[in-house]
């Protein structure tokens, strides 16, 4: 019966590293195996020496938010240093013995409370931050946590570590999701033989404009016929199991309308030793758009304390116009378009047009990859992304336009 319920706690265990909203589950399972009234999971402050409960099944929520009020005042925890090794199940007659419990303001207003009064609990893991902690209590009435129930802790405790390691592996990987979805260049992982494992946000609303480069039945491609081959040239090179020289490259993608073409990088990732069923991303490929949206005037505004008519120029010149042209767009005079100019200098510490251009492009790509909302993001024009680093040829053309002014 005892191997049954620890497969069916190890199965629960599993489950919910892989979906932490299921480790209620589990705890409502290991409740039901120990017969703990209150069941949780715990994280441990070791600077402040405190533990707060993360979740818990068998409280309601008056005795939840007496828990929170008596937390600082816990014995088992203000005592149990000595006993906070991972691997560790104790009782809390072993930190605390009864006739002392009985006697303190945390099992008076709030264990008693509660018809609480035994205390089962283990280390997961601990280092020099913190902790993880999992215990049960059931009353005084059902007696305290025999062989049994130590047993199953001592026996759950590697599968609780390992669904930690899991779960610490995922929230990395979905937090280098969401920072891909931040970026404002679109990102493509390729696994084997270049098919599509995943795209950013960015990448997303470059396809459904279907404008030069899309993503076909999960594989990317271009329109115009010399670009799609050199496209795949490079995907192929750089996703090959053999050796290659020079995997990978730089490439334009011709777009329709004469529109600036995008700039396309194709590079290899290392490779993992296994790949069993081929879910590891072999190459990533960068989609750049050089048509940069310089950073809105409230931005610019945060950043430099410009004015606003400051700002308006500011937006202009990094777009690429001629001080005289921006001038006559804003309907201000020359000088007083150097005027503002000076200050802007002053206030981004450059001296120089073609300067204060690559500041205010950086600017413009830090700006969008400062995310509103999912939505807002997904509803945002794809004009608006801009490229890790703009083509050199248009920099160069930006920086003569500037200078000729």
């Amino acid at each position: 019966m005892l191997e049954n319920i620890l497969l069916d706690l190890v199965d629960c265990i599993y489950a919910a590293a892989i979906e932490p909203m299921k480790f209620e589950g589990f705890l409502e399972a290991l409740a039901s195996a120990v017969q703990g009234q209150w069941t949780m999971l715990m994280t441990h402050d070791v600077t402040a020496w405190r533990a707060t409960t993360a979740l818990s099944v068998g409280l309601d929520a008056a005795a939840l938010e007496r828990e929170k009020h008596y937390a600082p005042l816990n014995p088992f925890v203000a005592r149990g240093r000595p006993f906070m090794q991972a691997g560790t199940v104790i009782t809390g007659a072993m930190i605390v013995p009864d006739h002392e419990l009985i006697h303190t303001e945390y099992y008076n207003d709030h264990l008693k409370p509660s018809d609480l009064h035994h205390v089962i609990g283990g280390t997961i893991t601990r280092d020099q931050h913190g902790a993880a902690l999992i215990g049960s209590a059931r009353s005084q009435k059902q007696g305290p946590f025999g062989k049994e129930a130590i047993a199953l802790f001592q026996a759950l405790d590697p599968h609780l570590r390992r669904a930690l390691a899991m779960q610490k592996h995922m929230a990395l990987q979905d937090g280098a999701r969401d920072a891909l979805d931040k970026i404002p260049n679109g990102c493509v992982l390729l696994g084997n033989n270049g098919r599509v494992l995943a795209v950013n946000r960015a990448a997303d609303r470059i396809f459904a404009l279907r404008d030069g480069i899309t993503c076909v039945q999960g594989r990317l491609d271009a329109h115009a016929p010399e670009s799609s081959t050199r496209l795949r040239e490079l995907i192929a090179s750089a996703t090959s199991a053999t050796y290659q020289p020079h995997p990978g490259g730089v490439m334009p993608v011709l777009r329709a309308d004469d529109a600036q073409p995008y700039t396309v990088l194709v590079t290899p990732l290392e490779r993992r030793p296994l790949d069993w069923g081929g879910v590891f991303p072999v190459a990533a490929v960068f989609i750049a758009d050089p048509t940069c949206t310089p950073a809105t005037a409230a931005t610019l505004t945060q950043l430099y304390g410009f004015t606003p008519a400051e700002a308006r120029l500011a937006r202009a010149l990094a777009k690429g116009e001629g001080l005289g042209a921006a001038a006559e767009k804003l309907e201000i005079g020359v000088n007083t378009a150097k005027t503002h100019l000076q200050h802007i200098f002053a206030k981004t510490q450059t001296s120089r047009q073609a300067e204060l251009v690559r500041l205010l492009t950086s600017v413009g790509a830090m700006a969008c990859m400062h995310a509103t909302s999912p939505a807002e993001a997904a509803a945002e024009p794809v004009h608006n992304t801009t490229a890790y680093a703009a083509p050199q040829e248009n920099l160069h053309a930006a920086e003569q336009r500037l200078a000729d002014a």
